[in-house]
């Protein structure tokens, strides 16, 4: 539901709940948090004031971060800038493609009047440098046609991003986004470790000590934060008062968008996501990629 029109969702939920129907709902901010700093959020007020009343709000946040159990090797699926990185990316984008019936090839996509070309596709997945995808002006609109398109993504040569680069990681962030909502799978080969993706080492370096000055010392408790402002935190090694004060971000919005997409990263990685939908034996075969492709097609249903 878009909150284009704030007033929208208020009209359906008092529909809903006053014929009687049970709805259970999740989001990843409290209710007074929604549409935070949003367009005429005065007029989606209400709406809030209808969910905490009218429903029990319940904290599913868990101490334990599942993201950092160890897992069985799975070759990750985000690799270091080495020597052996477009080895590794070539033969993800082989494994996820059809090279034997789709030898790879450019693809050309007409969106909105425009072209966007995926410069290696093959099958369901195609392959681009991080200068190709975001490197110049895309919308969410580009992204959300690829995603239904291909079912895999192969991103090679990712810079480290900081604030002079803010519109690089806005975009990247908005793909990262559609890539996740539509259960697609991601291969990244990236010049920096993930959790310094969108923040270099010096810019964390200097949000310490800006907060060790402003009497905030390094690592503090930060008790009532959302999980993915937590993942971030404890990633970057600071504590929430240090990067509130920093100037690393320009606001709370920007601060839980970087935040959100690491952590949707770090749950792509995982073998789990990876596997998903390829059929194999100790999953369900069959019946785990029809599962699957089900999931994807209610998601390409709805992006109509």
């Amino acid at each position: 539901m878009s909150l284009a029109d704030p007033v929208s969702p208020r009209r359906l939920l008092e529909s809903m709940m006053s014929h009687g129907v049970v709805l259970v709902a999740t989001s990843n901010r409290h209710p007074d948090d929604l549409y935070k700093n949003g367009i005429q959020r005065e007029s989606f007020i209400p709406c809030i004031n209808l969910l905490k009343s009218r429903l029990h709000v319940l904290n599913l946040d868990s101490p334990t971060d599942y993201r950092k159990i160890p897992r069985p090797p799975s070759g990750a699926y985000h690799f270091p800038l080495d020597k052996s990185a477009a080895s590794h990316a070539n033969g993800w984008f082989k494994f996820l493609g059809d090279f034997e019936n789709d030898p790879p090839h450019t693809a050309t996509h007409r969106i909105w009047g425009r072209d966007v070309v995926v410069p290696r596709a093959s099958g369901k997945a195609a392959m681009f440098e991080f200068a190709e995808l975001c490197g110049r002006p895309t919308s969410a609109a580009d992204y959300l046609e690829l995603m239904r398109w291909y079912e895999a993504f192969i991103i090679t040569e990712i810079p480290g991003m900081t604030h002079t680069s803010r519109d690089l990681a806005r975009r990247f962030i908005t793909f990262i986004d559609a890539v996740y909502e539509s259960r697609a799978k991601l291969v990244l080969t990236t010049a920096v470790p993930l959790s310094e993706l969108f923040v270099s080492r010096t810019e964390v370096d200097n949000a310490l000590r800006e907060g060790q000055k402003d009497g905030h010392p390094e690592g503090g408790e930060h008790h009532d934060v959302d999980d993915a402002m937590r993942h971030l935190m404890d990633d970057l090694g600071l504590n929430m008062q240090a990067l509130k004060n920093s100037s690393i971000f320009t606001g709370d919005e920007e601060r839980f968008a970087f935040a959100r997409a690491l952590s949707r990263l770090n749950e792509m990685a995982s073998r789990e996501w990876i596997e998903r939908g390829l059929g194999l034996e100790k999953d369900g075969g069959k019946k785990d990629m029809e599962s699957w492709q089900r999931v994807r097609s209610r998601w390409r249903e709805d992006m109509l």
